[in-house]
C-alpha cells in the first residue's frame, strides 16, 4: 500500500514488486526442498523466478530467453541445457513453496490495509468466489493430465480451481488437477478458508447442499444460483413448490423455503422474470446444448423464463434486486480467467510439442501465478492509491496488466515506482451507458 502525495510523483512507502520479493526467503525454500543443495552463483534460485516473470512479459518462452534474463540478473553465464536439467519434481516443489510464501505475505499485508468498499458489501468481513479454468496440453501428458475424448481419442486438459477474495483483488487458494477432476468435487475446499461473517458467491458448478449447511453453520452468507431439479420445500406447509405455479402472473417473488428433501437447508429463495428476448436465447442454447444425454424436458424450458437464487441472509441486509447484483459480480473471475489466458498468454506459455515432461508444465503454469499474484497486489495498490486521491476505484484490469507487463523488468530492479503515471495509465474510459465492476462494489 503508499499514500498518494501531490509533491512527488514517486513514492518511497508504496509496495513494489521488488519489496514483495525480498522478503521471500529463496534460498532457503529452494534448501527445504532439495532443490538447492550448494552455493552457485549461476542459477540463483530467486533469479530462476524473477527472470521467467520477466520472459513471459516480453512473449518470447524458451529456455534460451529464460536462461538470458537469468544472465542479466546474475551477470554469471547460464546455459539453456543446464537450465533444462534444473527444471524437476524438486524444482516444481521449490516455485510451490515460493508461491504459498508469497500468499500468505500478501494476505497478510492486505489486512492492514484501508477498507475503500462501501455499500451492502461492507457488511461483509470477505466475499468469495470460487472457479476453475482449464488449458489444453500436449496428448504425451494424458496419462497424467487427462482431457476429454474427440473422435474416439483421449486429449489432455488441465484444470486449476481457484478461490478469490473480491474485495482485497486476493487470490486465496490453487488447485492444479486434470480436466476431469469436477468442479462439484471441489466443492468443501473453501470451508478452511472462510470465516463468521464471510460472503461467498458460488454458481451451478459448485451447488451443494451439505456443503451449504456447513458454511451456514459456520455463519457464513450465501448467494448461489439454484441447480434444476432440487427439491424445494415450502416452510410453513412442507409441501413441494412449482416454480411455474409460483411466479404465475408475477415478476418476482421470494420466500423462505427448505433446500433437500432429506437436508433441508432454510435459505430464502429469489426469483426474477427475466425479459423474454433473454429466456427465448437461453432456449436457444439449451436446445443445442452438446450433451445430447440430457434431454432437456419441457418444465426445463419453462424454468428458463426466470433467473432463480437462494441465499440465507435476510431482506433487510441483502434486497431481491441487490441480490441479483451481487451475484453479477461472480462473472468477476471470468474476467480474471480471461486476463490469464489473453492477456498473460498462461495458454500460449505451455509449450505443444509432444515430448514435453510434467514437471515443465507444472513448474510453467506455478510460475505463471507467481506472477499473476503479484500482479493483482498491484493492481490492489493501484486502486488504494486511487481511492486515497477521492477518486472512484476505476483501475481497468486488462490495462493494469499490459502496462505492468511493459514496466514489469524495472518494478522488479526499482525499489521505487512511478505509482501516479501507473494509475493514469490503467483507468476506465468514461462510460455512461452501463455499470462496471466497481459500480457494483460500490451498491
Amino acid at each position: 500500500m503508499c499514500s498518494a502525495s501531490s509533491k512527488s510523483k514517486k513514492h518511497k512507502n508504496c509496495e513494489t514488486p521488488s519489496k514483495i520479493f525480498k522478503k521471500i526467503p529463496f534460498l532457503k525454500l529452494a534448501k527445504a526442498t532439495g532443490f538447492y543443495c550448494r552455493k552457485s552463483k549461476k542459477l540463483n534460485p530467486k533469479f530462476l523466478v524473477i527472470g521467467f516473470i520477466q520472459m513471459i512479459a516480453q512473449g518470447n518462452i524458451s529456455f534460451s530467453n529464460w536462461a538470458y534474463h537469468i544472465n542479466l540478473l546474475s551477470g554469471s553465464l547460464v546455459s539453456k541445457q543446464a537450465l533444462h536439467k534444473k527444471v524437476n519434481q524438486a524444482f516444481v516443489e521449490y516455485c510451490l513453496r515460493v508461491l504459498h510464501q508469497l500468499m500468505i505475505n500478501i494476505i497478510s499485508k492486505a489486512q492492514q490495509d484501508n477498507k475503500i468498499i462501501k455499500g451492502t458489501l461492507s457488511k461483509f468481513r470477505n466475499v468469495y468466489i470460487q472457479d476453475s479454468t482449464t488449458f489444453k496440453l500436449p496428448v504425451s501428458l494424458s496419462w497424467c493430465y487427462p482431457g476429454t475424448i474427440v473422435k474416439g481419442a483421449l486429449t489432455s486438459q488441465l484444470k486449476i480451481q481457484t478461490i478469490y477474495e473480491l474485495k482485497n483483488n486476493l487470490f486465496k487458494y490453487f488447485k492444479i488437477t486434470s480436466f476431469r477432476v469436477n468442479d462439484q468435487s471441489c466443492t468443501n475446499d473453501i470451508l478452511s478458508i472462510v470465516k463468521h461473517n464471510d460472503l461467498v458467491i458460488r454458481d451451478m458448478g459448485y451447488f451443494n447442499l451439505l456443503c451449504f449447511k456447513k458454511l451456514i453453520n459456520k455463519g457464513v452468507s450465501i448467494i448461489s444460483k439454484v441447480k434444476y431439479g432440487v427439491v424445494m420445500l415450502d416452510e410453513k406447509t412442507g409441501k413441494r413448490i412449482d416454480i411455474i405455479k409460483l411466479m404465475k402472473g408475477k415478476s418476482k417473488i421470494e420466500k423462505w423455503i427448505f433446500l433437500g428433501k432429506e437436508d433441508k437447508v432454510r435459505v430464502r429463495l429469489l426469483i426474477n422474470r427475466v425479459h423474454p428476448i433473454t429466456a427465448s436465447e437461453r432456449k436457444r442454447k439449451a436446445s443445442k446444448d452438446r450433451n445430447k444425454k440430457k434431454n432437456h424436458s419441457n418444465d426445463y424450458y419453462k424454468n428458463l423464463d426466470f433467473s432463480i437464487l437462494i441465499t440465507n441472509t435476510e431482506s433487510k441486509d441483502i434486497s431481491i434486486d441487490q441480490a441479483f447484483i451481487l451475484y453479477s459480480l461472480r462473472w468477476r473471475i471470468e474476467t480474471i480467467f480471461k486476463s490469464w489466458k489473453s492477456y498473460n498468454n498462461l495458454q500460449k506459455v505451455i509449450p505443444t510439442y509432444n515430448k514435453l515432461s510434467k514437471d515443465r508444465v507444472d513448474s510453467i503454469i506455478v510460475l505463471s501465478l507467481i506472477n499473476i499474484v503479484i500482479q493483482h497486489r498491484m493492481y490492489q495498490v493501484a486502486i488504494l492509491y486511487n481511492n486515497n486521491l477521492g477518486y472512484v476505484n476505476q483501475i481497468s484490469l486488462f490495462k493494469f496488466i499490459d502496462y505492468f507487463k511493459k514496466e514489469i523488468i524495472d518494478m522488479l530492479s526499482n525499489p521505487i515506482i512511478n505509482i501516479k503515471k501507473l494509475v493514469e495509465n490503467c483507468k476506465y474510459e468514461k462510460r455512461n451507458d452501463r455499470i462496471n465492476y466497481f459500480n457494483k462494489l460500490a451498491l
